[in-house]
């Protein structure tokens, strides 16, 4: 039996093609970045935040933590 040919627009909706991730405001960016920066000298005052937050900025001012392995990141433009 002869399979049928799907339309263009059939195959479309059969499998929708992967959708990219939304751009992070860089706005939102730079604050991470100062947030993550005070963490790293020590001079970030955290009584306003929460402790899972705390861990988040942990991860990012860490050596090796996300902010070092991005792309153009500290690692990147050691290389």
């Amino acid at each position: 039996m002869p399979q049928a040919d799907l339309s263009a627009s059939a195959r479309s909706v059969a499998h929708p093609p992967p959708h990219a991730p939304e751009p992070v405001p860089v706005q939102q960016i730079h604050d991470l970045n100062k947030l993550a920066s005070e963490a790293r000298a020590g001079q970030m005052k955290t009584d306003n935040i929460s402790a899972a937050d705390r861990l988040v900025l942990a991860d990012i001012a860490g050596p090796g933590g996300p902010a070092a392995r991005r792309p153009g990141g500290p690692a990147a433009r050691r290389r």
